[in-house]
């Protein structure tokens, strides 16, 4: 059995997009699946800024990974860690880069100058580095100084659609579904704006995401919903578990998100898989996350996407031959299976150094319990 060390800081089971890439590329890659296999690490919950205790606890942990083992490290975690205590690893690195933290929204100059720095005096300590998308690995190797023999694109997957779901439309009423944490590079202010201009069409939104990462634009949200008496139309219903998702994405009529910037955008691809017609912005890697399948406006231009919305939400038959462009480009993306193959692929090579004999390191619950 081939193995490495998945480095993901704080909580698995957090719902975000990319801790749900992580669920399930370690969930493919089991020793009772695969030939090669990824045993999940914990690392504290570190925060662009990470405090010292928990830096030292992260090089403790480091430390106390199998020597000869390759170390996977979340990009939540390399870039906002010092180099010297990536160095702490008994293994070779590589590096799993959703999009650089440099590049999230929000950061005053000073704050992203520091991460790209930092970040790329990581990058530069990995002997292999896997993206979550063409645009991320491009970024990279312009911005970060990545080699492109380096990097490996490991797209999120989605469960292949069925050949046609038909959905049904039970009123007049449009039911809008956005997901997405809410924080200002998911851009649910601009949809609130946009959706405040059609107050004379029937529509419903409902926002799914976790509420407490940014408190203030929070706030702010709610201000602008009640600033335009749609306290009646827009509800926020924040973290819901997957089944809930499933079946929120079986029950609206549109998904429309109106993202500031993604890595890659697995909600856009799940939501064109569950028949859904999709608008949203061209964003970072959104054009590639639905594949010539949703209607994209630029981002953070009001205007443009309230053109946009007015036909979906006047006319079904707008939104039916959406889905169905939706619904043909979801089949040409990548599956689970296809971004494991992809991770095994990149991390391979790092597996000469592995030790031959050893005991398996602790599972992932000992070792946060045990901590130092």
């Amino acid at each position: 059995m081939t193995s490495a060390i998945f480095c993901v800081p704080g909580k698995l089971e957090t719902a975000t997009g990319g801790y749900r890439y992580a669920r399930n590329v370690l969930r493919k890659l089991t020793p009772a699946r695969t030939a090669f296999s990824l045993v999940h690490w914990p690392l504290p919950e570190l925060g662009l800024t990470p405090c010292r205790s928990d830096i030292e606890e992260t090089a403790h942990r480091l430390g106390a990974a199998p020597s000869g083992w390759p170390v996977l490290i979340d990009g939540l975690a390399l870039g906002a860690l010092p180099v010297e205590i990536l160095r702490e690893a008994q293994g070779p690195l590589a590096a799993l880069i959703h999009h650089p933290l440099a590049l999230e929204h929000g950061l005053d100059a000073d704050q992203a100058g520091a991460l790209a720095v930092q970040e790329r005096a990581a990058l530069a300590e990995c002997g292999a580095v896997i993206t979550t998308s063409s645009h991320t690995a491009e970024t990279l190797i312009a911005e970060f100084g990545v080699s492109r023999e380096a990097i490996t694109v490991a797209r999120p997957g989605i469960p292949r659609p069925e050949p046609f779901v038909g959905r049904v439309e039970v009123s007049d009423n449009v039911k809008i579904l956005s997901v997405g944490t809410l924080t200002s590079r998911k851009g649910h202010d601009i949809l609130i704006e946009a959706l405040a201009q059609h107050r004379h069409l029937p529509w419903q939104l409902t926002i799914l995401g976790d509420d407490t990462r940014e408190p203030d634009y929070t706030a702010d949200l709610h201000r602008r919903v009640d600033r335009h008496g749609l306290n009646e139309r827009i509800s926020f219903r924040g973290v819901v578990e997957s089944y809930s998702l499933a079946r929120s994405f079986a029950t609206a009529d549109l998904f429309v998100l109106a993202s500031r910037y993604e890595g890659y955008g697995m909600a856009f691809a799940e939501a064109m898989a569950a028949g859904l017609p999709v608008l949203g912005t061209d964003a970072g890697a959104v054009s590639e996350a639905t594949a010539g399948g949703a209607m994209l406006v630029p981002p953070d231009d009001v205007a443009a996407l309230s053109e946009a919305l007015g036909p979906l939400l006047a006319d079904a038959g707008a939104r039916a031959a959406l889905a169905a462009r939706g619904r043909s480009a979801a089949r040409t993306l990548a599956t689970w299976d296809d971004t494991a193959a992809a991770v095994t692929q990149a991390l391979m090579p790092l597996t000469a150094a592995q030790a031959a004999v050893g005991a398996p390191p602790p599972p992932a619950d000992t070792a946060l319990e045990t901590g130092r």
